[in-house]
């Protein structure tokens, strides 16, 4: 059996990083395509520091 060469093992650390790179790509755009740019534009959905509801941990009807 020979020897691993120096060129089959920049190939295979090539590969691994560009499976590296896509994998985390495609995970850092599920992340972003998962936000809801509405939700984050509301300002109703902000909680405010005197709001009872965060201090009680109760709804108000």
């Amino acid at each position: 059996m020979r020897a691993p060469t120096l060129a089959w093992a920049l190939r295979r650390t090539l590969l691994g990083l560009v499976i590296l790179t896509v994998t985390i790509s495609c995970a850092a755009w599920l992340l972003y395509a998962s936000i809801d740019p509405d939700v984050e534009a509301a300002p109703a959905a902000r909680a405010q520091p005197g709001d009872p509801a965060i201090s009680t941990g109760t709804l108000q009807p």
